[in-house]
Parts: C-alpha cells; structure tokens; sequence
C-alpha cells in the first residue's frame, strides 16, 4: 500500500493538473502520516516529482507533529510559467 496508505498518487496529481488549467498559481497538498519516518520516503518524493510534471514547483515545506508522534505535512506548490506539451 505504501506511505500514501489509500490515496493514489494519481488522485492527487489529477488535483493539481486541474487547478494549473483553471489558472490557479497555488497548489497545495497536506499530507497525515500514519508515525514518525526517519529515513527516505520515496513514495512522497515521487508524489512531488508527478505534481512537478504538471506544472508546479514545490515552493514550501511546513511539518507539525499531531500528537506525540504523528507528523502532517503541508507541500506548497507555485505555478510555474510555461507551456506544457499537449
């Protein structure tokens, strides 16, 4: 199942995808992790890197812990100008 437990990665990229059509110039995605995480997480690297191809640049980062041990994560994307291939 992975770090992303029952939301796809494309659920969210789709998210994004249609919030750069619509014109928006912020993007932002918060993220609940089940515990603490020492150490890489690729599947939330990945989830950047797809929201990235989109049209986004991940432009800030804020964490809080909810409880003693469960961390949240805000991602805050900005448009990026460009053109994206058709």
């Amino acid at each position: 199942m992975g770090l992303l437990k029952g939301a796809a990665p494309a659920d969210f990229v789709q998210a994004a995808a249609e919030r750069y059509k619509a014109g928006k110039r912020v993007h932002t995605i918060v993220w609940e992790a089940p515990a603490l995480h020492a150490g890489s997480l690729a599947d939330l690297s990945d989830l950047v890197e797809e929201v990235e191809s989109v049209g986004w640049q991940l432009d800030h980062t804020e964490s809080a812990l909810v409880g003693a041990s469960r961390p949240v994560i805000l991602l805050l994307f900005r448009r990026r100008e460009f053109t994206l291939p058709q």
